[in-house]
């Protein structure tokens, strides 16, 4: 089985790095302009993103890759820096080459990010309809005797958070029906949070070899 079988698209991919409380978002993403306005090609500089998009909204798009449909945001509220798109190759590569120019530009990544992280939402293609294959994970027995409706599972959620960890690593797996297609998709959320980048790259390399695993599971329900 190929991945390109299964995946139809992800909605969206991104590669996020939560910054240390000081680090200031407005100076780093500054920098990052002036350096991609000097030396990189095919990118869009977002000038008033402090001036007007800030104001609006705590996330703004700073830099944007048209052509490869990724951009850079930066999250005022988290402070985080995030690279976003629709394909997981391009925005690997953008995530790395951000991280290659940051210690040029006085930006040490152990000195700077407090972890980072993967957030996907995967939309796989399936044989049933989703809510039976989410159905037979779990059941709820409720007594005729209350009158309650017919309850369908509706998200099904795994998670490490209650095992015990001294640092910010996080891993969490949800499966839900896709809102407008729930008969042919299921949406597959992965949260994968790492202390340190190289990890992160790890995971990435064999999230291919993972998304399979857990389709197969849907399969053999």
């Amino acid at each position: 089985m190929n991945i390109k079988d299964i995946v139809e698209f992800y909605e969206p991919y991104h590669i996020g790095s939560k910054l240390i409380y000081y680090v200031v978002p407005q100076r780093l993403m500054n920098k990052l302009q002036d350096y991609f306005e000097k030396n990189e090609t095919g990118y869009i500089i977002n000038k008033e993103a402090i001036s007007k998009d800030s104001l609006i909204s705590p996330v703004v798009v700073i830099l944007k890759n048209e052509q490869n449909n990724v951009e850079v945001q930066v999250n005022y509220s988290a402070p985080a820096l995030n690279c976003i798109g629709s394909v997981p190759e391009y925005v690997l590569d953008l995530s790395q080459n951000i991280m290659k120019i940051l210690p040029e530009l006085g930006y040490d990544l152990e000195s700077t990010f407090l972890f980072y992280e993967i957030i996907a939402n995967v939309i796989l293609k399936v044989k049933k309809p989703a809510d039976e294959i989410l159905k037979k994970f779990s059941t709820l027995k409720i007594s005729e005797e209350l009158k309650i409706p017919v309850l369908n599972v509706t998200q099904i959620r795994f998670s490490d958070k209650f095992i015990p960890k001294q640092d910010e690593e996080f891993f969490e797996v949800a499966l839900f029906p896709h809102r407008t297609s729930p008969k042919n998709r299921i949406i597959l959320r992965i949260l994968k949070r790492f202390t340190k980048y190289e990890d992160l790259l790890a995971f990435n390399k064999n999230q291919d070899n993972f998304i399979l695993d857990i389709y197969k599971n849907l399969e053999d329900v």
